[in-house]
């Protein structure tokens, strides 16, 4: 360390300790670029208290990012001057000991006054009021779990409508037990040799559905076509919603059955008939009662995608 020293002396390089407590005032990088950068950023977020989240108790993750990427453009406005004039404001280039004087408090300072007491109690009063957040604050969406197997990789789920999906499956998966079976028909229609079979269940023709009537009849890793239900939280109607979703048997169980389902894909070609497995996999319990028919085998599609005799527009 000697050495360093008499180095840095021979070249005219002198070590000046800085004062306690005096960054704020005598070191550069605090004085253009952090005390800037923390004016930014409480700006932005109280921008973004003001108007997306103002229902909201803290910043989601998602939402940083975006509020990162304002702070950063606005930081890089003049930043390379700006560092610069923080030299000159400390008093380092030129060397000027009064610049950083002139930033020290003044001690004449009245702090009895009682005319800035009260402006400072309204002010804050005012900022408190326009900050606090309204009664309804919003219901943070929970996470789902992964299932995923060692070796598969894993994404997230990328639309809007696969989350809303996961949801719906989700809170109607506890009352499974609800659905009724006593309105099913079994039809088999034969015309020129061929036939053509169908389901009626909750007030709805399925067709293409192979009926199932006994357990015995499930078969692991056969698809199906399963319904689950939602009653409607409008307080005028107690109309039960039934939604439906292709799933594959994994695994029988002694009181239900263990399925994955597939999601709807739009395509070009025979839309409405391709299904394709979701970013997040998507496995749940279902009752007997909830199977509403075997489908045929699917028919690759194309890569990750599945055919079946199934037109999810008419679900």
């Amino acid at each position: 360390m000697q050495g360093l020293i008499e180095a840095h002396q021979e070249n005219n390089i002198r070590f000046v300790f800085l004062p306690n407590n005096s960054t704020h005032l005598t070191q550069p990088l605090d004085v253009a670029f952090f005390r800037p950068l923390k004016i930014h950023w409480r700006n932005v977020l109280e921008q973004w208290k003001k108007t997306e989240g103002k229902d909201e108790c803290s910043l989601p993750k998602d939402r940083f990012p975006r509020l990162l990427k304002l702070l950063w453009l606005k930081i890089q406005e003049n930043g390379s001057e700006n560092i610069v004039a923080g030299f000159n404001k400390c008093g380092i280039a030129p060397l000027n000991r009064q610049r950083v004087l002139d930033m020290l408090p003044s001690e004449n300072i009245d702090q009895t006054d009682l005319n800035i007491e009260a402006a400072l109690s309204t002010s804050l009063k005012e900022f408190l009021k326009e900050m606090r957040p309204s009664e309804k604050t919003k219901k943070r969406q929970t996470r789902k779990r992964l299932n995923v197997q060692p070796g598969r990789s894993v994404e997230t789920v990328s639309s809007e409508e696969e989350i809303n999906e996961l949801d719906t499956s989700s809170t109607t998966s506890t009352s499974d037990s609800n659905i009724s079976s006593d309105n099913i028909e079994i039809n088999v229609n034969q015309n020129n040799g061929s036939t053509e079979v169908y389901v009626v269940k909750n007030e709805k023709v399925f067709k293409n559905e192979h009926p199932i009537q006994h357990n015995k009849d499930v078969i692991e890793d056969d698809w199906y076509l399963i319904g689950f239900n939602s009653t409607s939280n409008k307080p005028s109607t107690s109309k039960v919603h039934y939604t439906y979703f292709i799933g594959q048997i994994i695994k029988k169980n002694i009181d239900g059955y263990l399925g994955t389902f597939l999601r709807k894909k739009n395509t070009r070609d025979f839309n409405g008939y391709i299904y394709c497995f979701p970013n997040v996999k998507d496995e749940f319990e279902f009752q007997f009662e909830q199977i509403i028919g075997k489908l045929d085998n699917q028919t690759p599609y194309n890569r990750g995608l599945l055919k079946f005799k199934l037109d999810f527009k008419s679900l």
